[in-house]
């Protein structure tokens, strides 16, 4: 009976893996036809995800970004103070997004004007 219990409860939380992975691939697929360019950030906002596009939209070294904190990339100090800011608040899943007007740059690349949307990644 033990054993049967975890098998279901494995079996249970397999199915859930299976799902979650269905539904981000569903919604990456979807945000890649609304935006050029797309990144997921940790809890901490370094750069967990997808980095490689972003290294080359800002012409970085592949893998020179991979858990780069993204705030590090923002050229001007006022905006990364108000990323920061804005960060810390992020709509739950569902509301409106957080949208910045930034600077970003990586090393002594090119500067980059870039519209940010941020909101919870489900």
């Amino acid at each position: 009976v033990m054993i049967e219990a975890r098998y279901k409860e494995q079996a249970r939380k397999d199915i859930e893996a299976q799902m979650l992975k269905e539904k981000t691939s569903a919604f990456r697929s979807l945000m890649d036809r609304f935006y050029d360019l797309v990144t997921e950030l940790d809890a901490n906002l370094a750069i967990t995800a997808f980095d490689c596009v972003l290294a080359s939209f800002l012409q970085a070294p592949p893998g020179s970004l991979d858990h780069m904190k993204f705030d590090d990339l923002i050229a001007n100090q006022e905006e990364r103070e108000l990323f920061l800011e804005r960060a810390q608040v992020i709509p739950e899943e569902g509301g409106a997004a957080n949208v910045l007007h930034l600077t970003l740059q990586f090393g002594n690349a090119h500067v980059r004007q870039v519209e940010l949307f941020m909101f919870k990644f489900p």
